[in-house]
């Protein structure tokens, strides 16, 4: 993901899945600029060397 714009620093969590080989991990999650009614987001590890990507979701503004 590149031209993220917002950054949310979640701190630790546990497993996200239920194979996932780490009890404990610290992420964050990186949010791209606004298109159109949504934006991309990436779920990303921290620990260690580079970030990289765990999980990648669209965010989807819906009218009520």
């Amino acid at each position: 993901m590149t031209g993220q714009a917002f950054t949310i620093q979640c701190g630790s969590i546990g497993k996200i899945f239920a194979n996932d080989p780490l009890e404990n991990k610290e992420v964050e999650l990186w949010v791209g600029p606004l298109k159109g009614d949504g934006m991309d987001a990436e779920l990303r590890y921290t620990e260690g060397g580079d970030p990289f990507p765990m999980a990648g979701m669209k965010l989807m503004r819906v009218a009520e």
